[in-house]
């Protein structure tokens, strides 16, 4: 479910997978038992921005064309929502975005040794870092209180995702009282 706030009021769009595993069941067998194999919806990549195609978003084959175009006028109006690069994540006030992290008294900060990476590995960690430093996200920091190694994640395009190793931070906050019973 999805609610976005609109004048007027506020419009929310729901979803389920239940929708279309019903079809296959009220239309009957067909040979097999299609009800019991897992249902996967197609999503067709619609560009949202004129000025520029490779902004793009996936929506749902099962929405009707009229509800695609709704859909996709809402998307068109509040493009300036979207964060399609690290430097459109700037402007936003610091008294909204930042916050302090619960470390337990008398936990000393960990400075983790730097660990080595593939060439291929570091050109990947050079590129973000430097995209993150020019949209003003990161900053270059002679003196700090906790250093943490980054990771390198694979994605499934072969490109790199980079992620941080938080343990030592992690091992130093308290833990939720109350963590998420499911996570999905």
């Amino acid at each position: 479910m999805l609610k976005i706030l609109v004048e007027g009021g506020v419009i929310t769009l729901k979803s389920s997978k239940l929708v279309p595993l019903e079809c296959v069941v009220v239309s009957g067998p067909e040979g097999t038992s299609s009800a019991t194999k897992p249902i996967i919806e197609e999503r067709v990549k619609v560009a949202i921005n004129p000025e520029y195609s490779e902004q793009t978003v996936m929506i749902g084959s099962t929405l009707t064309e009229e509800g695609r175009n709704k859909l996709c006028g809402l998307l068109q109006r509040n493009l300036d929502i979207f964060a399609w690069k690290p430097a459109d994540m700037t402007g936003v006030p610091r008294h909204i975005t930042e916050h302090r992290l619960n470390v337990r008294e008398g936990c000393s900060p960990v400075r983790q040794k730097k660990r080595g990476q593939a060439a291929d590995r570091n050109q990947a960690i050079q590129e973000e870092v430097g995209k993150l430093v020019e949209a003003g996200i990161m900053k270059e920091v002679h003196y700090h209180d906790w250093l943490s190694n980054p990771v390198m994640v694979k994605k499934h395009d072969d490109s790199w995702r980079m992620c941080v190793d938080f343990k030592d931070l992690n091992k130093a906050c308290p833990k939720d009282g109350y963590p998420l019973p499911e996570i999905d």
